[in-house]
């Protein structure tokens, strides 16, 4: 099992909680997450702050791809993967001042 938990957004208090992306941008990734969603997502699992998303393995190309363009858009949220013999998990978590947003945000990921 190998966990990739570098590089780390820094999902710290001080981290303003904001999306860099601009409209048509933010409208593409959210396209791609549904789709990437519908086609290899298999499990998904909230507590809380954390969302952890089991995505099939031959995704995993994509699924790494997609967490490094939102680490680089999203640094307040916190991206950690785990690779499995027939999954990749996505754990994501979100700091506490992301509260109010978090069921919009999450709500994305999930499906």
């Amino acid at each position: 099992m190998a966990v990739d938990k570098a590089p780390s957004s820094g999902c710290t208090p001080q981290t303003e909680v904001r999306c860099a992306l601009g409209p048509a941008e933010f409208r593409n990734r959210l396209a791609r997450i549904r789709d990437l969603t519908h086609r290899a997502l298999r499990e998904r699992q909230r507590e809380g702050l954390q969302l952890t998303l089991a995505y099939d393995a031959g995704a995993a190309a994509e699924v790494r791809e997609l967490v490094a363009l939102e680490r680089a858009c999203c640094a307040f949220l916190d991206f950690q993967l785990d690779e499995r013999a027939d999954r990749l998990v996505l754990t994501i978590t979100a700091p506490p001042s992301a509260q109010g947003a978090i069921e919009e945000i999450f709500s994305e990921f999930a499906g």
